[in-house]
């Protein structure tokens, strides 16, 4: 994390149907705090902090920042340009059902919101619009995850479902995907599958859920969006 910056004005941005992300631009860089997204998701803000310090590709920053009342705080902020792969990390079934619909929306439509507000009458070249990139980056995540009761529906259609994770619909073994998507079931295969699931998670910040198999003893399960990235 790098040291307080000068003190500036936040810029509220919009995001319909999800809430208000407090923005700080310093003209090529924008930054979001995290103390606010934290508290409309009903998130641990020290939790998701911690998180990011340890994330290699999280850009973290203290600033110095002027709330509505004019009156200044220190607020740990996120680098815009990381924003995307921070949500991403942010299992819907981990948030309550009540907030589910607006992190999902988060996860959607954020990037656009803020590049329409920085971004929007201003002629910029796709391939140096980082916004462009981000939203990218978006797409290609929300496609291949599904919300809790898409996941149920699975689970009553293939017995490669891990119904043993309390909670964690979304979550397959390497057996279980594999299984599911008619890929190789060999030990070598799914021994390489398991190994670049585990690369990806702890990129994006990422546990794993280690659940009991009846043939290959306690294994680690993942995200389908995870699975999805190695099977790409």
């Amino acid at each position: 994390m790098s040291d307080l910056q000068n003190t500036a004005q936040l810029v509220p941005v919009e995001v319909p149907g999800a809430g208000t992300i407090l923005a700080l631009d310093e003209g090529d860089s924008k930054w979001i705090a995290i103390r606010p997204m934290c508290e409309r998701l009903g998130i641990d803000v020290q939790a998701q902090q911690r998180k990011l310090d340890q994330a290699e590709w999280a850009c973290t920053a203290l600033k110095a920042v002027h709330d509505a009342s004019g009156r200044t705080q220190q607020m740990v902020m996120i680098d815009a340009d990381h924003l995307p792969m921070w949500l991403a990390s942010i299992q819907p079934s981990r948030v309550d059902q009540s907030i589910r619909q607006a992190l999902i929306t988060f996860q959607r439509e954020a990037t656009r919101a803020l590049r329409d507000h920085f971004y929007q009458g201003v002629s910029v070249a796709p391939a140096s619009n980082s916004f462009d990139v981000m939203r990218s980056m978006i797409d290609q995540l929300e496609a291949t995850q599904r919300d809790a009761a898409e996941a149920k529906a699975i689970a009553a259609t293939t017995e490669a479902r891990l119904d043993a994770i309390e909670g964690q619909h979304d979550y397959f073994a390497a057996l279980g995907y594999a299984k599911l998507h008619n890929l190789p079931t060999s030990t070598w295969h799914l021994r390489k599958m398991g190994g670049q699931a585990s690369k990806i998670a702890k990129t994006y910040g990422v546990d794993p859920v280690p659940t009991q198999h009846a043939l290959y003893g306690t294994v680690n399960s993942f995200p389908k969006w995870i699975w999805d990235l190695v099977a790409a």
